[in-house]
Order: C-alpha cells, then structure tokens, then sequence
C-alpha cells in the first residue's frame, strides 16, 4: 500500500458519514414502524 492522498482519505471519511447517515435514517424509519405497531396492538386491546 502506498502513501494514501489527504484527498483519498476525505472521500472515504465522507462515505463513511453517509452510510452511517442512511442507517441512522432507517433506524428511524423502523423505531417509527415500531411505535405505530405498538400503538395499534394496545388499540386492538382496549
């Protein structure tokens, strides 16, 4: 492995940040889905 370019090393540093963007955003997504499943099993319930 050579020496690796500051620039190289921004860019990966930058798709990291991404992809952990994207999974923030789908645990979100499925903590979300979960709470409205809760909420229509304690409805059904009641």
């Amino acid at each position: 492995m050579g020496v690796t370019h500051p620039h190289q090393d921004r860019s990966a540093i930058s798709h990291q940040v991404e992809a952990y963007r994207q999974l923030e955003n789908a645990n979100e997504i499925a903590y979300q889905f979960v709470n409205q499943g809760l909420q229509v099993e304690v409805q059904r319930m009641n």
